[in-house]
């Protein structure tokens, strides 16, 4: 399980900079950071309808987080049981 928090908490580490997901007056869901480097559109991850992470600018690096918090909720499941 350690090892799983350090990979969740390194990946959420690596995409801080596009924390803020503030709309702006064009009404654009994409963070500034991401603008800034061109991209009109960004990936977020929704697990049960929560968002987990912050926006990414592929899909891969999504997939990784969203991978990262399956994983990590399966433990905790699994856990709860014991």
């Amino acid at each position: 399980m350690a090892n799983i928090v350090s990979q969740l908490t390194n990946f959420l580490e690596r995409f801080h900079a596009n924390q803020s997901r503030c709309r702006r007056d064009d009404g654009s869901g994409v963070p500034p950071t991401l603008r800034a480097l061109g991209r009109k559109a960004c990936w977020v991850v929704l697990l049960n309808g929560e968002q987990r992470g912050t926006a990414f600018a592929s899909r891969d690096e999504a997939e990784e987080c969203r991978a990262a918090w399956e994983a990590l909720l399966r433990l905790e499941q699994s856990d709860s049981l014991h």
